[in-house]
């Protein structure tokens, strides 16, 4: 499993979601906010968006025991979902929000 830099903190539980390959969202609105998503067990694709995004394995790919930053802005409720689709098997994504100190900005391009 990959680790993060030591400028940044998890807050609070991480959500293990579980990935196949057939595309699935977060049920409930992820707040405002930094987060980090870890990849565990193979190739995952993804795509931030509204409460109807879907993920195809022509997304943006999160590679296995990678580690990727994603923002949710405040006014940003077409960004506050995230589909993931595994490009084979059961992937496990590990997802939890961070307290970033000084780690450099990711862009979102998820949607």
């Amino acid at each position: 499993m990959p680790s993060l830099s030591p400028d940044v903190s998890i807050l609070g539980q991480a959500r293990n979601v579980t990935t196949s390959t057939t595309s699935q969202r977060n049920s409930t609105v992820l707040a405002a906010g930094r987060y980090v998503a870890i990849v565990n067990g193979g190739i995952v694709h993804f795509r931030q968006g509204s409460s109807s995004v879907t993920a195809t394995t022509n997304d943006l790919r999160m590679e296995d025991n990678s580690v990727v930053y994603f923002t949710v802005p405040a006014t940003g409720a077409t960004f506050s979902y995230m589909a993931l689709i595994a490009a084979a098997g059961t992937p496990a994504v590990y997802v939890a929000g961070v307290d970033e100190q000084t780690a450099a900005s990711q862009p979102s391009a998820w949607a």
